[in-house]
Order: structure tokens, then sequence, then C-alpha cells
């Protein structure tokens, strides 16, 4: 079953699904650790988890990599929260990534509160989920100094909302 499991892991890296193939590569591993010891062919078990390790290891340097180019692809049609949700998938992101991902936030957010201040009657969701993505912005964007001002705005706004 590990076999069978690994070889599943590597058609799906090789095709760019590296959560299936994660989720295939941690099925083998834990199928690895179950056999004893004293199983005839250990020998075998030893070469096929130090080969797990290895494909591991692949899928950790490739998968940041794809989906950082995946989420650029996304960006660049204006699909923002599709490209902010492949950065997620960045479990260790480089500066280019935080870059990318505050980028996107902002933009989705900026969106969302424009789409408020344009509705004479905005509804507390939208109020929320403007600020939810302005929020997940770092004080290292650029534009950071403008989201303070805006976050407010919608929270006035949204108590307003509330005291009705």
């Amino acid at each position: 079953n590990a076999v069978k499991n690994r070889d599943e892991a590597v058609r799906a890296m090789n095709r760019g699904d590296y959560i299936y193939a994660a989720e295939k590569l941690d099925m083998a591993l834990y199928d690895v650790e179950q056999v004893s010891p004293k199983y005839n062919d250990y020998n075998r078990v030893v070469e096929l988890q130090q080969q797990l390790l290895k494909d591991a290891e692949r899928l950790v340097k490739e998968a940041p990599e794809k989906y950082y180019i995946q989420a650029v692809g996304f960006a660049q049609k204006g699909e923002y929260e599709k490209a902010y949700n492949a950065l997620d998938y960045i479990l260790k992101p480089e500066p280019k990534v935080i870059k990318l991902k505050n980028e996107m936030a902002f933009k989705i957010g900026l969106y969302k509160f424009n789409e408020c201040i344009a509705s004479p009657t905005p509804t507390a969701f939208i109020l929320r989920d403007a600020i939810m993505w302005l929020s997940r912005v770092t004080a290292d964007f650029a534009d950071y100094g403008k989201i303070e001002p805006m976050i407010k705005k919608m929270n006035d706004t949204l108590a307003k909302i509330e005291k009705k």
C-alpha cells in the first residue's frame, strides 16, 4: 500500500497537485512506519522510507514556487482572492510571497471598502469582509498607513448599523 501511495504522490507532484501529493506521502510514510523490523524484507522497507523522505524534500522545494507562479497568474487576471488563496499554501513564505499577499489583501479590501462607500446602505457582512481583508495586510506594506483610517470608517459605519 505504501508503494501505491508513493506512486500516486509522485504522479501528483508531476502534475503540480502538491496538496494531494502531501496527503499520499503522509499515508505512505504512515504505512512504512507500521512495518515491524522483524519483517523478512525490512531492508526494502527502509529503502522505501528513504525514497519517501526524498520525495517529501522535493515537495517542500517545488510547492512554494509553483503556488507563487500560480498566484501571479491569478493576480494578472484580476482574480485576487484566488491569488491570495494560492499563496496561503506556502507555509514558510519568502519576502516576495508576503509582498504579493499584502498586495492581494489590500486590493481585495480596497475594492470592498469602495463598495461600502458607494452604497447608501452597506451590509454588516460586506463591511466585516472588507475589514477582514484589510486586516490581513502586514505593517511592512507600502500603503499600510491608508488602512487604519479605512478600517475606522467601516467600524464606525458598522457600529451605526448594529445600533439599529
